[in-house]
C-alpha cells in the first residue's frame, strides 16, 4: 500500500501529516464523530495510518482508534512508516498496533519493560535492563553490523549536530549504526530531552 494513493475523508494522507493538532481536530470534528466527547486541549497527538485509520492519543494516556478506545496509559505513538505503528506505555513497553507479528513480537519482547526507548520516523532503539539493544525499523541490508555493540550497553542517547544515535559502553561514546567514536570533551549527547527529530523515554 502506497501512502501517496491514500486519502482519508477525501484528503491526501501526506497533506494530513502536516496538519497541526488544531487543524486535525477541526478536520475530524467536521468529518466524523470521533471527537464528540473530546476537547482539543485534551489531545496529545493525532496520527493517520495508510489503513485509513485515525489514532488519537489523549494527555491522560487514553488511545483511540477512530472512535473506539483501545488502550490506556500510553505516553507516545511511533509511526516507523504509515504501515508500522507502535504505542509506548508509561512502563516503557512497546506494542504493535498493526498485524506485524514478527516485528511486533520482537520489539514487545514478552511485554518487556525497557530501561530507555529512543525513536524517530525511521526506527525504534530500546535498551533493556540487561544492557542489550533491540532495534526495528531501519534497513541494514547494505551495512556491516557489529552485533557486539548491542550487548553490555550502559545508556543510549542522541547527538543532534551529527544526527546520530549513540551508545555508552565501556565509558566510550560510540555511534550505534556508524563507525564513529566521540570524545565527551567535544560533543554534546542528549540522554533525556526529546526534540522535533527524535523522542526519548
Amino acid at each position: 500500500m502506497e501512502k501517496d494513493n491514500v486519502k482519508i475523508f477525501g484528503v491526501d494522507i501526506v497533506e494530513l501529516y502536516d496538519y497541526s493538532i488544531s487543524e486535525s481536530y477541526n478536520f475530524l470534528k467536521d468529518k466524523t464523530d470521533y471527537l464528540d466527547n473530546i476537547n482539543e486541549d485534551e489531545i496529545q497527538t493525532i496520527m493517520y495510518s495508510c489503513y485509513k485509520e485515525v489514532y488519537i492519543l489523549l494527555k491522560d494516556g487514553s488511545l483511540y482508534k477512530d472512535n473506539q478506545k483501545i488502550m490506556n496509559n500510553i505516553i507516545a505513538l511511533c509511526f516507523i512508516t504509515c504501515l508500522s505503528i507502535y504505542a509506548i506505555d508509561k512502563d516503557r513497553r512497546i506494542y504493535s498496533l498493526k498485524k506485524d507479528k514478527s516485528r511486533g513480537d520482537f520489539i514487545n519482547n514478552n511485554n518487556c519493560k525497557y530501561k530507555k526507548i529512543l525513536f524517530d520516523t525511521l526506527k525504534i532503539v530500546a535498551l533493556t535492563y540487561e544492557k542489550t539493544i533491540k532495534v526495528i525499523g531501519i534497513s541494514m541490508t547494505d551495512e556491516i553490523i557489529d552485533y557486539e555493540k548491542y550487548m553490555g550497553v550502559d545508556d543510549i542517547g542522541y547527538i543532534e549536530e551529527e544526527n546520530d544515535i549513540v551508545i555508552i559502553k565501556d565509558n566510550k561514546i560510540m555511534s550505534l549504526f556508524l563507525n564513529n567514536e566521540y570524545s565527551s570533551n567535544n560533543i554534546s549527547v542528549e540522554f533525556n530531552e526529546s526534540n522535533d527529530n527524535y523522542m526519548i523515554f
